[in-house]
């Protein structure tokens, strides 16, 4: 009996207003659906992977560049949008953009399911508040956490401020340094975290979680980062414990001459729709 097809909505959420480094995070959408078609067109799946786009019922929605022209409204369509999916029966997944994209997403996950999160990121994304803004790219664990009041296990970070390694200390959050990924004492804390988090997951993705050298194309590289095997292998993990129920790929910044980013990127919503899939 043939399969039903994959019910994945990509949005496309082109907002980019406090990233503080390199800028272009906001032309990321657009040319990763671009990378998208083209892997469609082909038909060019990985062998070993458990979903092909060119199978999907992958819609596209495109949120207007007039909708987000400050926070508020931003996150206000993101909503709107994820709660459209939502309620057909579709799993959103997100594209931005900066990473406050996932403001208005997981705000509508919950209002339908009781979610964690798995964050994926170099950075903590812990400041109460960065350049004088709440609702900036720097602060948006901050926002999930304290003003959204959810758990969260945040995996692959190495760069932090003093005053969030003092928060993190503090309130004992479980936020994971690339090493904790690879060693056995670490993985086993890691999973213990991530089974303790509730049934349903709202999974953020940066790409700079990545090490440079496998994705350059972002606003803030890091060294250090992961693979596309380890990143893979703990997504793998996330989606055989836990339901996947929203997610979102951000800060994907196209760079001239870079072709191996926007790959990246298209073949990481691959995996993502196929875990969300199972």
């Amino acid at each position: 009996m043939k399969k039903a097809a994959k019910r994945i909505d990509l949005i496309a959420i082109p907002y980019e207003a406090t990233t503080s480094f390199r800028k272009g995070c906001g032309l990321g959408p657009a040319a990763l659906f671009q990378e998208i078609d083209e892997i469609r067109k082909t038909g060019l799946a990985e062998i070993d992977s458990t979903f092909s786009i060119a199978g999907a019922d992958l819609r596209k929605i495109w949120i207007s560049e007039r909708l987000i022209r400050n926070p508020e409204t931003m996150i206000e369509a993101g909503k709107t949008a994820a709660r459209f999916s939502l309620k057909a029966g579709r799993v959103p997944l997100s594209v931005g953009g900066e990473h406050t994209v996932t403001l208005g997403p997981i705000q509508a996950a919950t209002e339908a399911f009781s979610v964690g999160v798995i964050q994926f990121d170099a950075h903590a994304d812990l400041r109460d508040e960065y350049e004088g803004l709440r609702m900036s790219y720097a602060c948006v664990l901050r926002r999930i956490r304290d003003d959204l009041g959810l758990p969260a296990v945040q995996l692959g970070v190495r760069a932090v401020s003093r005053d969030e390694a003092d928060v993190v200390r503090r309130r004992r959050w479980p936020v994971f340094h690339p090493a904790a990924m690879r060693s056995p004492e670490g993985i086993a804390r890691i999973e213990e975290a991530i089974q303790s988090l509730p049934e349903s997951i709202y999974l953020t993705f940066d790409l700079d979680a990545f090490d440079p050298s496998e994705a350059p194309g972002v606003g803030t590289p890091e060294p250090g980062g992961l693979s596309w095997y380890e990143a893979c292998d703990w997504l793998r993990f996330i989606a055989s414990h836990k339901r996947i129920v929203g997610a979102d790929l951000v800060e994907f910044m196209p760079l001239p001459g870079d072709l191996a980013t926007p790959r990246l990127a298209a073949r990481l919503i691959e995996r993502l729709a196929g875990l969300i899939a199972r």
